[in-house]
Formats: structure tokens, C-alpha cells, sequence
């Protein structure tokens, strides 16, 4: 196996704007040309938090779809403030510390980890759903400061914003038979937000790339050769 010393690649943006087929790209001509790469997800409401919407929303006889969080949400039960806060604080205290511990020991093992989605947008879609629902307090904004510390003290090596027309990605959702059901309310200020606010607070090694004139072993390519700058891989 080719030894590169460890890097952490986060690849960020709105659903249907390709994240997922452009990192089985990275990850395909990554390994078939002897490196060492891993994907992982660092979301917000999975691990801990997913098992828990999911067993409520099992219990409620909600429809077994995408995302059983937002529909018992949208159910407007009662305890949905606290269910959402208690899957906050997973986040912040399970699911987050165990994926950053996971990355820190695969990156000291020489692998290229990718992660499809990061802190900022784990901020992002908590706030989202905090101003959304009407949940106040400092108990409900304490674990969001624990993740945006998490997302200062640990950053990526290379941050990655796939970006295209929000017509585009509607168009994408249509044909894969779903996507994000808010698209002017939650889907286009995470646009903004990800290609503004991470360009002020996380001045790294950020890239945004427009994926609407490009396919996803393009865009792959791209990455590998320009941003990785490992440019013996073909």
C-alpha cells in the first residue's frame, strides 16, 4: 500500500448535490491505486440520536421513510422539544466524541478518511430545527456549543463544499424519488451558509466546486489531482 501520511477530507453540502457518488469515486481510485481510504458520516441525528427517532417513530406508526425524526417532529407531539434537545446532547456527547476519536486513530494509521458532512453543518441543521420549533434555554444551546468547539479544535485538513443551482438539485431530488422537504427555508441559507460562513470562520484549506457542469468521476478526479495534489492517480 502507498504511505501518505493521514488526512481528514470533509465534503460538504445540501442534499442531491452529489456527495455521496464523489466520494465512492475518491474512495474507489483511492484504493485501487494502493492508498489507504475510509469513509465515515458525521451528520447530525445519526448514531445514538437516528436509533432514537427511529424507535419513537416506530412506536407512533409513522411511515418507515427517510428521516423518522422529521415526521414525528412535524407530528407535533409534545415531547418533540425535549426528544430533540436529549438527541442534541447524543451528538455532542456520544456520536461526535467516538467519530472524531475514530478519524484522529485512522488518520495516526495513515489513512485518507473522507466524511461526508461535518460539524458545521451538524450546527447548522440543530439551529435550523431550534429556531423552527421555538426551543430557548441555555440546557438546549449547551451541546451546540460543545459541537462548535468540537468543529474549531478539530478541523479537517481539506474542507470541500459541492455546490449547484437549487433549481438543479430540486430537479435531483425528482428524479431519486426524494430530498429535503424546506428547500427555500432550510436548504438555500445552507448554501449560503456554507459557502460564507465557513469562507469567514474556517479559513483553511476550503474548495468550493460547482457540480452542475460535472460528473461525479470529474469532480473526483479533480479533487485527487488539484486538491489532494496525488496526481499519479488516473
Amino acid at each position: 500500500m502507498n504511505k501518505v501520511n493521514g488526512r481528514f477530507i470533509a465534503i460538504l453540502g445540501p442534499v442531491g448535490v452529489g456527495k455521496s457518488t464523489v466520494i465512492n469515486y475518491l474512495i474507489k481510485m483511492l484504493r485501487s491505486n494502493n492508498y489507504y481510504a475510509i469513509r465515515v458520516f458525521i451528520k447530525a441525528m445519526h448514531g445514538p440520536a437516528y436509533v432514537l427517532w427511529l424507535i419513537i417513530s416506530r412506536l407512533l406508526g409513522m411511515p418507515r421513510k427517510w428521516g423518522p425524526y422529521f415526521y414525528v417532529m412535524e407530528a407535533g407531539y409534545k415531547p418533540v422539544k425535549f426528544l430533540k434537545v436529549l438527541s442534541v446532547y447524543l451528538d455532542a456527547l456520544v456520536s461526535i466524541p467516538f467519530k472524531i476519536l475514530y478519524i484522529k486513530l485512522l488518520n495516526l494509521l495513515g489513512f485518507i478518511v473522507i466524511s461526508e458532512e461535518y460539524l458545521p453543518a451538524s450546527i447548522y441543521h440543530h439551529l435550523y430545527d431550534y429556531i423552527r420549533y421555538g426551543i430557548e434555554g441555555n440546557l438546549a444551546y449547551f451541546p451546540l456549543k460543545i459541537i462548535y468547539a468540537f468543529s474549531i479544535h478539530y478541523r479537517p485538513d481539506v474542507i470541500i463544499v459541492l455546490d449547484s443551482n437549487l433549481s438543479t438539485i430540486i430537479d435531483r431530488w425528482k428524479m431519486r424519488g426524494y430530498g429535503d422537504p424546506h428547500p427555500y427555508t432550510y436548504v438555500l441559507p445552507l448554501r449560503i451558509f456554507l459557502l460564507r460562513i465557513l469562507m469567514k470562520y474556517f479559513n483553511g484549506n476550503i474548495h468550493v466546486i460547482d457540480t452542475d457542469n460535472s460528473n461525479a468521476n470529474e469532480i473526483a478526479n479533480y479533487i485527487i489531482e488539484k486538491i489532494l495534489y496525488l496526481k499519479e492517480l488516473r
